[in-house]
């Protein structure tokens, strides 16, 4: 007779994870109402090796029945069950994050091509990062790169990785972080491109800045979606979008922010293809109407740092670690675990940053930019003003700025296998 050792199950919820339970005294019916995936660890007296079976093979027979598990590899006596030699193992994976520079890469000038010098950054459109023995096809398929807190895409070939469109980035914001997030523990990336005819409207009278569809050309039941819209980074808990089907997102545009993080990474990125008309009286004023029109949320969606990321792992979630003001400068964080994850920051701007250890367990952080701009359009009544500059406060209690908030992104999903 088999016995129960233990088992692995998860959960109907949305983007649940694997757990580790004791079923014995759970009815088989309310074990396959409540989980999607149920998997037993067995033991049987006469085989030497632990066993385990997917309830799968059984749900037509046991999903009805009144019987615990407990009951019902007793009443199964010395039958054979459908089970298999694999054992189930809990592991969790997570995302990880590093600086370009601290893992040994090379950062080159290029305009493109395969060739690189060191002669100026006349016609250069983008940046090639070298290291030896780094299979670069594997680099392209699991890791995003980061420029100075905004995700730009990339290319690859064997001698190196590109990242697109960055040189005119780091020359308005003087300044050349480079950042890797790494999904290699998750699954492979697969990038599209948003193009034009990929946008759709929700309904012929409702403008795009309350939302709009993005459809996906590839059909990828199993994977998860990211979206990257003008750098920023989202997974589907940061309440942006919802997936419709399976290659059909839906965006509620209207939670972007789309203000102040036009106002934001406008320090940090070429957003002159909006095609934005300038005041001559002053150049930082933006039209409200204007941003929030369809044919420039349409440019905005479709530059290159906004784009379509598919990986290859399912109900992949994202866990919020907060880091503090450690007192050290504005610049500094502190983090009571070791700082191996993604940091996000104002808006969802991502963190650069290089850590060490410190007295008693801590780690520091140290980042080039935090700044959470207190803007002056947000002391009035928005809907009054036409024009919008990033003018900011001065007075107290509304400081220019602060440094902002911060979390480290445990970016993760669980398996058995």
């Amino acid at each position: 007779m088999y016995t129960l050792i233990t088992t692995f199950v998860k959960s109907k919820e949305p983007f649940s994870q694997w757990e580790e339970i004791d079923s014995s005294n759970i009815r088989c019916i309310d074990l396959f109402n409540q989980y999607r995936e149920v998997v037993f660890v067995l033991q049987h007296p006469i085989l030497p090796e632990t066993l385990s079976l997917d309830a799968e093979e059984i749900r037509t027979e046991l999903s009805g029945t009144e019987q615990t598990v407990a009951e019902m590899l007793v009443l199964n006596g010395n039958n054979t069950l459908p089970t298999q030699h694999i054992i189930p193992e809990l592991k969790q994976h997570f995302v990880k994050y590093q600086d370009a520079f601290r893992a040994g890469y090379k950062v080159w000038l290029t305009d493109g091509s395969s060739s690189i010098d060191d002669q100026g950054k006349d016609g250069k459109t983008g940046i090639k990062l070298t290291r030896e023995d780094t299979d670069f096809e594997h680099f392209y398929k699991h890791i995003l790169v980061s420029i100075n807190g905004y995700i730009h895409a990339t290319d690859y070939d064997v001698n190196g990785a590109y990242v697109r469109d960055c040189v005119k980035s780091l020359d308005i914001a003087q300044v050349n972080h480079v950042g890797l997030i790494s999904f290699e523990n998750l699954g492979e990336l697969h990038f599209e491109p948003i193009t034009e005819d990929k946008l759709f409207k929700l309904s012929d009278n409702r403008p795009m800045k309350d939302g709009f569809g993005i459809k996906i050309d590839s059909e990828c039941e199993d994977c998860t979606v990211l979206l990257v819209i003008g750098g920023y980074l989202h997974t589907y808990q940061d309440g942006l979008f919802i997936r419709t089907g399976v290659n059909l997102l839906n965006v509620d545009f209207s939670s972007f922010n789309f203000l102040d993080r036009y106002l934001d990474s406008r320090r940090f990125l070429d957003l002159t293809q909006l095609g934005l008309s300038q005041s001559p009286i002053n150049p930082y004023f933006v039209s409200k109407e204007e941003l929030y029109s369809d044919e420039v949320i349409t440019k905005y969606l479709t530059m290159s740092q906004s784009f379509i990321v598919l990986l290859k792992a399912k109900d992949v979630i994202k866990e919020k670690v907060f880091v503090f003001r450690n007192g050290k400068g504005l610049l500094s964080y502190g983090s009571g675990i070791k700082p191996d994850y993604p940091l996000f920051m104002a808006r969802g701007v991502i963190g650069n940053y290089w850590s060490k250890t410190e007295f008693g367990g801590l780690w520091s952080l140290s980042v080039q930019e935090n700044r959470d701009d207190h803007y002056l359009y947000r002391t009035t009544n928005e809907d009054e003003l036409d024009n919008i500059d990033d003018a900011r406060t001065g007075a107290f209690p509304y400081w220019p700025f602060r440094s902002a908030s911060a979390y480290l992104a445990k970016i993760s999903t669980t398996t058995i296998w």
